[in-house]
C-alpha cells in the first residue's frame, strides 16, 4: 500500500471523480462527500495548509483522509467545526490495521505536523484503529454526542405526558406552515442569526458573511435542503438539513427566539419526513432529548502529541473542561 499526498488545489479539483467513486463505496457521511469538503476549504479554511492523505493499493484508491494543517502544526479535518460527522472515506472492506500503521508512520515522519486532533469521530472502529496505532502521547475521548431518533411519525416512542405537551406546542402553532425551499433565503438567515445573538443563543462570529456564502454554495449543489417555518406571515424559523438518498442530518437551525417556535417547526417536517433514522445533529440538548425521545450517540475525538510536554498540557486542560462542565450539569 503506497500513501501519497495533495497539497495543492489543481490537484484537488483533479480527484473529484476518484473522491465520489470512493465515498459511494464507503459508509461515510454526507460531511465527507467531494463538494460539501471542497467548498469549505475554498471559502472557509484557504489560509490554511491543505493536506488530503491518500492511501492506494496496486492503483486502486482506497482511502482519503480529507484534512489540512493549521496555524498550530495540527492535523485536522475540514471544517471539524461545523461537521458533525468526521472521518477518513474507506473503501468498504479495507478498513485494515496496515492502512493505519501506514498512516501513522506518515504522521510521525512528518516535519509540517507536530499534533493530531481528529474531532466528531463517528465510526467507533475507526476511532479505535487510530488509537491502537499511535502508541505513546494520545487519547481517545467522547465529548459530545449525536441525537438519532426512529420513526417519530406515531409518537409510539414518546410518554403519555410527552404526547399531551407535543400536542399543547403543535396547537399553539396550528396555523403555522412549513415549506421546503427552492430559493436560498440569505437575507432570512441573517434576520434570524440577528434575533439569535441578541439573546445569547449564537456568537456574533460563529456565522459568519463567509459561512452564510458557503451554504449558499452547498444548497446550490443539492447538498442541503431549507425549510421555512412561518405564521401569519412572520418567518419563525430556517431549518437546514443535509441529505443523501438514505440520510438526513438535521444541522443547523436559525430561529426567533419566540418560546416554541423552533420545537413547533420540529414536530411539523418531522411528521412529514420519511428516512428513518434521522439525525438531530450534535448536541445532546433538552429540547430535542425531552420532546423527541432521542438516543444519544457517542462521537469521539483522537489527539495526538510528538511533544510530552504539550501533551500533558493538553490532558490538563481537557480534564479541567470535564471537571467545570459536570459542576454546570
Amino acid at each position: 500500500m503506497q500513501l501519497r499526498v495533495i497539497d495543492t488545489i489543481e490537484e484537488f479539483k483533479a480527484i473529484e471523480s476518484a473522491w465520489e467513486a470512493l465515498w459511494k463505496q464507503s459508509s461515510s457521511t454526507v460531511f465527507q462527500a467531494y463538494s460539501i469538503n471542497i467548498e469549505a476549504y475554498l471559502q472557509l479554511l484557504y489560509q490554511n495548509t491543505l493536506q488530503l492523505i491518500l492511501l492506494e493499493e496496486k492503483k486502486s484508491l482506497k482511502a482519503i483522509f480529507p484534512c489540512y494543517i493549521d496555524a498550530n502544526k495540527t492535523l485536522r479535518f475540514i471544517n471539524d467545526d461545523h461537521f458533525d460527522f468526521c472521518g477518513p472515506i474507506i473503501s468498504e472492506g479495507a478498513v485494515s490495521n496496515k492502512l493505519f500503521k501506514l498512516f501513522a508512520k506518515f504522521i510521525q515522519e512528518n516535519k509540517k505536523v507536530t499534533q493530531v486532533h481528529f474531532k466528531n469521530l463517528f465510526n467507533t472502529e475507526i476511532s479505535s484503529l487510530l488509537n491502537y496505532h499511535f502508541k505513546k502521547r494520545k487519547s481517545l475521548f467522547s465529548e459530545v454526542q449525536h441525537c438519532l431518533i426512529d420513526d417519530f411519525k406515531e409518537w409510539g416512542q414518546l410518554t403519555s405526558s410527552e404526547k399531551s405537551e407535543l400536542k399543547r406546542i403543535k396547537n399553539k402553532f396550528s396555523e403555522a406552515t412549513t415549506i421546503k425551499l427552492t430559493a436560498f433565503p440569505k437575507k432570512g438567515l441573517e434576520s434570524l442569526m440577528s434575533l439569535m445573538v441578541k439573546q445569547g443563543l449564537r456568537k456574533q462570529n460563529f456565522y459568519n458573511k463567509s459561512f452564510i456564502h458557503w451554504m449558499e454554495s452547498i444548497f446550490k449543489k443539492g447538498l442541503m435542503e431549507v425549510w421555512r417555518f412561518e405564521q401569519d406571515g412572520q418567518l419563525l424559523s430556517l431549518s437546514c438539513h443535509l441529505v443523501t438518498k438514505d440520510s438526513r442530518i438535521v444541522w443547523i437551525d436559525f430561529y426567533d427566539p419566540k418560546p416554541y417556535a423552533n420545537i413547533a417547526h420540529y414536530i411539523c417536517f418531522l411528521e412529514n419526513l420519511e428516512e428513518k433514522p434521522i439525525s438531530l445533529g450534535r448536541g445532546t440538548y433538552s429540547y430535542k432529548m425531552n420532546n423527541f425521545n432521542a438516543m444519544p450517540v457517542d462521537l469521539y475525538s483522537f489527539y495526538y502529541s510528538k511533544s510530552s510536554l504539550a501533551f500533558f498540557i493538553s490532558e490538563i486542560k481537557r480534564a479541567c473542561k470535564s471537571y467545570i462542565k459536570s459542576l454546570i450539569n
